[in-house]
Formats: structure tokens, C-alpha cells, sequence
């Protein structure tokens, strides 16, 4: 019997058993949308844990050289984004607005808590 590979995997290693590649879809030759989730809750043990993910080396064919992190539904950089922040009871009902912030701790990696997901538009540079 030949020895040819049987299993092939995008990913150059395994992501942590508490996150979920949710969605990499090719948006034209260089960009990709790219979400990853914690699929764990915080109360569920042992997986409840912040963990990062080094995104730059991530797959087998392609070099990450390019992140924005994206809101949920992909259509706005999250720096963009501009959400209404409420004051607590003490301090009144005045609405403010404040700008989200991305959670990324480098530019090519991400922290995840329990139940996140963070979308991103990756710009990549194939490598075969």
C-alpha cells in the first residue's frame, strides 16, 4: 500500500479545545473574513478560561500580514463603531456614546473570553 498523505488541514496547529473557527470565507484574492468563538460558557469548567490566538502563522497556505477587527456582522471596522453607553442609577438616565474597543493584544493576536466571537478581515499572502 502507497503512503500518500489521507488528511489534509488548513490550519498549520490546532486551535485551543475552547475555540471554534465560526467562519473563514474568501472575500476576494488577498482578503478573507475571519470569526472565531470561545464556545464555552464561563461557568463551565475547564474550559472557561481567557485564551489567545496567534493569528499571523495561523494556516498552512496563507500568511496573515494584515488585521481589522470587524464588528459581529462584518459591515464596519470596530474602531468605527460607536455604541450608547447608559449611566448607572446614581449617576442618571443620560445616554453617551463610546467607541468599541478592539480586545486584540498584538495585531495578529486575539484574547477570547467565554462565549465571544470576534470577526475580522484578515489580508493574507498565499504561501505556495
Amino acid at each position: 500500500m502507497a503512503k500518500f498523505p489521507t488528511q489534509y488541514s488548513g490550519l498549520a496547529r490546532d486551535l485551543p479545545p475552547n475555540v471554534h473557527l465560526l467562519t473563514l470565507e474568501r472575500l476576494d484574492h488577498t482578503h478573507h473574513l475571519l470569526r472565531l468563538e470561545h464556545q464555552f460558557q464561563s461557568n463551565e469548567q475547564p474550559y472557561n478560561n481567557t485564551v489567545t490566538v496567534q493569528l499571523a502563522d495561523l494556516f498552512t497556505t496563507m500568511k496573515v500580514v494584515d488585521v481589522v477587527e470587524l464588528g459581529l456582522g462584518a459591515n464596519a471596522a470596530l474602531s468605527d463603531i460607536h455604541r450608547l453607553h447608559w449611566n448607572t442609577e446614581s449617576h442618571g438616565a443620560k445616554g453617551r456614546y463610546q467607541s468599541a474597543e478592539a480586545k486584540m493584544k498584538s495585531p495578529f493576536i486575539v484574547e477570547l473570553k467565554p462565549m465571544e466571537i470576534h470577526t475580522f478581515n484578515i489580508t493574507v499572502e498565499y504561501t505556495i
